[in-house]
């Protein structure tokens, strides 16, 4: 559970906690990991774990997959939910846009790097972002904001490179069910706490009119990564939502794969 300190991911971490489930959570801050998985531990009695990780550094990326593997024989349930929105653009130590880097390489190369412990276990993968929610194609000039940047247009961006990842996930291994899920505007998850203050006032109203709540996202989560509907995109209440052209398109998602591929052995080099 990537994102698992805090908001929708400690949610889902501690549904399936309650379920008896063998639980890890990772997050940039190991301090809040830590106190996040004793809170989980105490209030289901199933012991959660805590890994420190930076999901936009792929050096950490490779670290968290590495530990995880080393203490468990398999995974059922991977749930992609760390990220945020970002007034400014940054880039990582690697030399990636941070939201670019977090939302899209780090998930892909963590599904990468554990795919294989979820063979023959009926697993599931759920990148929470996008499903279908933006209705465009992807403008490879401009993926890291290169050209022109804004918050709401990485926030884009991400969220049709999820549907694409999470698409050619499906495409590449079907024995695992891979999802792409849009809870649209969630009350109290942090993800606008580093933007400017007109920006969270506005996320705010907006989540109240028409969004959702963080146990009602977590729900979704935990049906879709748990349950049995088909891979594919959606949004909550678990409606399904049918793929663009441009994401139904598997010489499109192969090549956006390839350019992440690239950026990422870039990083690791």
């Amino acid at each position: 559970m990537t994102g698992g300190s805090a908001g929708i991911g400690a949610a889902v971490a501690e549904t399936l906690a309650l379920r008896g489930m063998s639980v890890t959570i990772a997050a940039r801050n190991a301090a809040v990991a830590e106190q996040t998985a004793a809170r989980i531990g105490r209030a289901t009695g199933t012991p959660v774990a805590a890994i420190p990780a930076d999901l936009s550094l792929m050096t950490a990326v490779g670290d968290l997959a590495e530990a995880f593997l080393a203490a468990n024989d398999g995974l059922d349930v991977l749930v992609h939910s760390a990220g945020g929105m970002h007034p400014d653009r940054v880039v990582t130590g690697e030399g990636v846009e941070l939201t670019w880097a977090t939302h899209v390489l780090g998930r892909r190369y963590l599904d990468e790097l554990l795919i294989g412990s979820m063979a023959g276990r009926d697993a599931g993968i759920v990148h929470i972002s996008g499903g279908g929610a933006v209705r465009k194609d992807l403008d490879v000039e401009n993926l890291q904001g290169e050209r022109r940047y804004s918050a709401v247009g990485a926030i884009n961006t991400i969220s049709i490179a999820n549907d694409v990842l999470a698409a050619e996930v499906a495409a590449r291994h079907p024995g695992v069910r891979s999802y792409a899920y849009g809870p649209g505007p969630v009350r109290g998850t942090g993800l606008t706490a580093q933007m400017r203050a007109p920006v969270r006032a506005a996320v705010a109203v907006l989540s109240r009119v028409k969004g959702s709540t963080i146990d009602a996202a977590a729900a979704d989560v935990v049906a879709l990564a748990t349950g049995s509907l088909p891979s594919g995109l959606y949004q909550r209440r678990l409606k399904r939502i049918d793929p663009t052209t441009y994401v139904a398109s598997g010489s499109e998602r192969r090549a956006i794969w390839d350019i992440a591929d690239r950026q990422t052995s870039a990083c690791l080099a």
